[in-house]
C-alpha cells in the first residue's frame, strides 16, 4: 500500500451513505486530511449538513451548512433548485477550504452530479485528481412522471461524470449497462470494486424467541418493507412469533409507522443510528436480516451494490432477499442466505429454512463477508 499519509482528499456524498462499506472510515484512516461534505437527501430525523475535518484519522471540526427544508411529499419537485444550490455550496465551500489546506489531491464522490462539480473543480484548480467510483443508474421506467423527468437529467450528469480522472464500477453490471447506452468506450477497461464489509465476529449467535427480523436503510416504498405489512397475517398464521427491527429513516416513515400500528406482527422503529458503532450494537442483537428489494424494472437497486447485505454478513446475520442484485448469486452460493420469491408461501420456507440451520447459515456469512473485507478492497480504488 502506497504512503498517503502526507495527502489531502475532498469527499462528497449524501446522507445516510456517506461511510457506507467504511469507505469514510478508510480515507480518514489512510490520507492526512479529509474534508466530507455531507448533504441531507432524505428525512432521517433532526439532521443537518455539514463539512466535517478529519486530520490523522481524527476529526477536528464540524460546520453546518445550509440547507432547504422540504417536505418529503415534494422531494424530486424541488430537486433542481436544491441541486443548484448545492453546486454553490461545492464551488464556494471547497474555494474556501482550498485558501485553508492548498490544493487538494483527490476529490471523491459516488454520484454523478456531485462527481460533475468535481471535475469542474480541478479546472479551477482546487484539486489535482478526480475519482468517481460509480454507485447507481437510473433506469428509464417509473410510475411517477416527474420522477422519470428528474431521472433523464440525472443522465447528462452521469455521462459528463464518466470524464472523471479515475472511473470505478461496483459490479460488471453497473460497467456493461454503460457500454451498451454508448456512454464507455468498448475497449476500455475500468477496475470493478463492491461495497466492503466489517467484520465484526462476536460470540456464537443465538436465534431470539421471539425472532427478531432486522430492516435496515432507507425506510421508502422501493426496499419491499410492504411485503410484511402486505403478508402479515399469513406469516403470523404460518411461522414463529417474531419481530420487525427497522434501522434507518427516510420520506415514507410515517406511512410504515401508521402500517406498523394495524399489524399483527410487532415493528420497533429504532429511527437512523448515525454513530455506526450503536448501530452495530443493536443490529447484532437481530437473527435475520430482510433485503426484500421489490423485484422492478424501475428499481435503482437492481444495479447497484447491497450494503444492506454485507452490513448483515459482517455480524454473521444470515439474510432473506429478493432476486434483484448480482450479489444474491454469491450469497446463494455461500449459504449466506435465501433468495425468495416476492410472494407470502416462499418467503416462509425461506424463513423456515435459516432458522432450522441457524448456525450453519450464520457461519457461511461470516465466511462471505470475509472475502469482502473492505481493508483489502479500497486501496485499488485509490491507486
Amino acid at each position: 500500500m502506497k504512503n498517503r499519509k502526507n495527502q489531502s482528499v475532498i469527499y462528497i456524498n449524501y446522507a445516510p451513505y456517506g461511510n457506507t462499506g467504511n469507505i469514510l472510515t478508510y480515507m480518514r484512516d489512510t490520507f492526512q486530511t479529509v474534508i466530507y461534505i455531507e448533504f441531507i437527501f432524505h428525512h432521517l430525523g433532526r439532521m443537518q449538513s455539514a463539512i466535517y475535518h478529519y486530520q490523522l484519522g481524527k476529526l477536528v471540526k464540524v460546520e453546518s451548512i445550509s440547507q432547504i427544508p422540504i417536505p418529503a411529499t415534494y422531494v424530486f419537485i424541488a430537486l433542481p433548485i436544491r441541486s443548484f444550490i448545492n453546486f454553490l455550496q461545492i464551488i464556494f465551500h471547497s474555494i474556501r477550504l482550498y485558501r485553508k489546506y492548498h490544493k487538494f489531491d483527490i476529490f471523491f464522490s459516488v454520484n454523478a452530479f456531485t462527481s460533475w462539480c468535481g471535475n469542474i473543480l480541478k479546472n479551477l484548480g482546487i484539486v489535482t485528481k478526480t475519482i468517481f467510483w460509480v454507485w447507481d443508474y437510473y433506469p428509464p421506467v417509473h410510475e411517477n412522471r416527474m420522477v422519470m423527468f428528474i431521472r433523464s437529467i440525472y443522465w447528462i450528469f452521469d455521462k459528463a461524470a464518466i470524464s472523471s480522472d479515475r472511473v470505478i464500477f461496483l459490479n460488471n453490471r453497473l460497467l456493461e449497462l454503460r457500454r451498451k447506452i454508448g456512454i464507455l468506450p468498448k475497449e476500455e477497461k475500468y477496475p470493478i470494486v463492491g461495497i466492503g464489509t466489517v467484520i465484526n465476529k462476536t460470540m456464537k449467535r443465538t436465534l431470539h424467541k421471539p425472532l427478531r427480523i432486522a430492516y435496515l436503510g432507507a425506510v421508502k416504498k422501493s426496499q419491499g418493507l410492504d411485503f410484511i405489512f402486505d403478508h402479515a397475517e399469513y406469516i403470523v398464521k404460518n411461522f414463529h412469533p417474531m419481530e420487525i427491527h427497522v434501522f434507518g429513516g427516510g420520506p415514507d416513515e410515517e406511512r410504515f409507522k401508521k402500517r406498523a400500528s394495524r399489524c399483527p406482527i410487532q415493528c420497533i422503529f429504532h429511527g437512523y443510528i448515525s454513530d455506526s458503532g450503536a448501530l452495530q450494537k443493536s443490529l447484532s442483537q437481530c437473527d435475520i436480516g430482510l433485503a426484500l428489494y421489490m423485484p422492478d424494472p424501475g428499481n435503482v437497486s437492481y444495479y447497484g451494490d447491497p450494503s444492506k447485505i454485507k452490513a448483515y454478513i459482517s455480524l454473521g446475520i444470515p439474510v432473506i432477499t429478493t432476486d434483484v442484485f448480482w450479489f444474491v448469486n454469491e450469497l446463494q452460493k455461500s449459504h449466506a442466505g435465501i433468495i425468495t420469491a416476492y410472494e407470502p408461501v416462499a418467503f416462509t420456507k425461506g424463513l423456515l429454512k435459516i432458522v432450522n440451520k441457524y448456525d450453519y447459515y450464520s457461519n457461511s456469512a461470516y465466511v462471505l463477508a470475509a472475502r469482502y473485507n473492505y481493508k483489502n478492497l479500497y486501496e485499488t480504488i485509490f491507486f
